[in-house]
């Protein structure tokens, strides 16, 4: 039933959110009548995209509106502000992207070069006002944006737009972040403004991000970016037309590594646990003993795969388990931390690793449900973490038939192929952005 995508402007429902949004338009029997789908792109609605809503002269929303109403009676309006695609086009990567942008005819700039600009001529380069630690709250209504991205919350904001901002001190000297409107940025931060309207914002974020800065890092112990050392610091700068096209295109694979990131980050086994099924002690179920250690130069080289608390930290030329079990980690950062080995393996001592099953029990049905358990949580602390043997065996963990654990495994495992799909995806586009942006780097 779409027959149209209406893409508002950034900001347009600030200050409740900053979200990009899009209006679908439905009509069962318009769109049966219709081989294409018209996509309006509205830049201005008649005020400015800050809290305050300030009327200004630019509206595009009556004539988006008219070429709206001329779709409905089958009329075509030739506009810059319309395209209509094919619904064919739509569906033939089977994604269904319904971002107008991507559908525009667009510049082929695989092998243009375009002027290089000093950041200092087309954007002011500022630190902002800082605040102190004491200063920032674990909540409160607006965001601030230190070294680290979002490191808390304050009762006013410095910034009522989306800024670029750039790390500029610290370990994570260099990374880009891109803020929410109405939000407080710290002096731990540089933010680079473009000037003109000949720099889209958007652009400057994405090129930024995927660019080395460490010509601009100065400071071993303490890396840092000063205004005077970024300014000079030059990029590409093709037409606005151009800009646009790329952040349409870069927005789009932005969205699938978002997606399939909260994929990854969130995806836990789950056991759907039957209240008839008993409940034993792990301390009945397996016998634990602590791994072998190995110095650092032991891992340097070798096939075998060698595991601690955080699981594979080298490879070994020799290995002592031959079949794959489940091992927890002992102490550290990783203690209560679960995995499966591979076959053929080497766990050090900073992990426990089952030794025999006393009972039937699926090597990778143990793992799942002890990955379930958080046993992070019965570590003792002061000092390192640490969890005991005689600790985990005083564990719980339900114990369904052989059979039934098999088939809870080939569920869970037939979803983490899945999840390692997301991740393979995450890859295969954070190299599709990085080439778009090399290519205006080259000619």
């Amino acid at each position: 039933g779409l027959y149209a995508v209406v893409s508002l402007p950034s900001g347009v429902f600030a200050p409740y959110s900053g979200v990009k949004t899009s209006v679908l338009l439905f009509d069962n029997e318009l769109a049966k009548q219709r081989t294409e789908i018209l996509f309006v792109k509205i830049e201005q609605d008649g005020f400015d995209l800050g809290a305050t809503k300030r009327p200004i002269n630019k509206n595009d929303l009556p004539i988006a509106l008219e070429i709206l109403n001329k779709w409905r009676t089958s009329e075509k309006v030739e506009n810059k502000f319309a395209v209509f695609v094919e619904k064919s086009k739509i569906a033939e990567n089977g994604d269904y992207n319904l971002s107008g942008d991507r559908y525009r005819v667009a510049t082929d700039y695989t092998n243009a070069k375009w002027p290089m600009v000093a950041l200092g001529d087309v954007c002011d380069v500022y630190q902002p006002k800082t605040i102190t630690s004491n200063e920032i709250k674990s909540s409160g209504q607006y965001k601030v944006y230190g070294a680290n991205g979002v490191i808390g919350y304050f009762d006013e904001y410095n910034h009522e737009e989306s800024e670029v901002a750039v790390t500029c001190r610290g370990a994570t000297c260099g990374s880009i972040n891109y803020t929410e409107p109405m939000s407080w940025i710290t002096g731990n931060a540089m933010i680079v403004k473009p000037k003109e309207n000949n720099l889209n914002k958007m652009y400057l974020f994405y090129l930024l991000r995927s660019t080395d800065l460490s010509s601009v890092i100065s400071g071993a112990a303490q890396p840092q970016i000063t205004g005077a050392a970024l300014k000079p610091f030059l990029i590409p700068l093709p037409p606005l037309e151009i800009q646009e096209q790329i952040v349409a295109e870069l927005d789009g694979y932005a969205g699938i590594i978002a997606g399939a990131k909260q994929i990854a980050q969130n995806w836990k086994p789950k056991i759907d646990i039957d209240p008839k099924w008993e409940k034993v002690k792990l301390g009945e179920i397996i016998k634990l003993s602590s791994g072998k250690g190995l110095t650092q130069s032991n891992l340097k080289d070798g096939v075998y795969p060698v595991y601690g608390g955080n699981g594979i930290n080298g490879y070994h030329n020799e290995f002592f388990l031959e079949k794959p079990t489940v091992v927890i980690g002992r102490v550290g950062a990783y203690c209560g931390a679960v995995h499966i080995t591979e076959p053929k393996s080497w766990v050090t001592d900073n992990g426990l690793y089952v030794v025999e099953n006393l009972k039937d029990i699926d090597t990778k049905y143990l793992g799942f449900s002890l990955k379930t358990l958080n046993i992070n949580q019965f570590a003792k602390t002061g000092g390192q973490p640490s969890i005991s043997q005689n600790t985990v065996y005083e564990l719980e963990i339900p114990l369904p038939p052989l059979a039934i654990q098999k088939q809870i495994v080939e569920k869970i495992e037939a979803e983490r192929a899945l999840v390692e799909s997301a991740k393979k995806l995450i890859e295969i586009y954070d190299v599709k952005v990085k080439e778009v942006i090399s290519k205006l780097w080259t000619k």
